[in-house]
């Protein structure tokens, strides 16, 4: 009986958990992504591909840090955990990865983008090539 009592009173908690760290990070549509980060001052535009993904094209003005080294490059992010993140990749995989990254580091305001580099060219969205800055 005391185990049962136990499991409900803990079951609460475990949901509120899973829902907080699914809701640490929006991920929105490549329109809706595209809208927000344009009316969004101050973002960091961020892509989380590799070198050689990002040179053959990214959205101007993104800072390159792929996503597995996004911990390692803290220094390169801006210190207020408040600053707007707006994360992208090729397919949304690995830019949802970052996003949990980036929220496990305390960043309160990331917004993922649902899909990836290829949908933001095919749309006809800017684009450029070359190494980052």
């Amino acid at each position: 009986m005391k185990s049962i009592l136990f499991a409900l009173l803990l079951a609460p908690a475990a949901a509120l958990a899973g829902c907080a760290s699914d809701a640490s990070f929006e991920t929105l549509g490549l329109s809706d992504w595209k809208a927000r980060f344009e009316v969004t001052p101050n973002a960091l535009l961020l892509d989380v591909r590799t070198l050689p993904e990002y040179e053959a094209g990214h959205i101007p003005g993104a800072t390159l840090i792929p996503y597995d080294e996004i911990r390692a490059n803290a220094a390169r992010l801006p210190e207020d955990k408040a600053t707007p993140i707006f994360v992208y990749c090729r397919s949304g995989t690995r830019s949802t990865a970052a996003s949990q990254t980036l929220v496990a580091m305390g960043y309160t305001n990331v917004v993922n983008m649902d899909g990836g580099f290829p949908d933001w060219a095919r749309a006809g969205y800017p684009t450029a090539t070359g190494a980052p800055a």
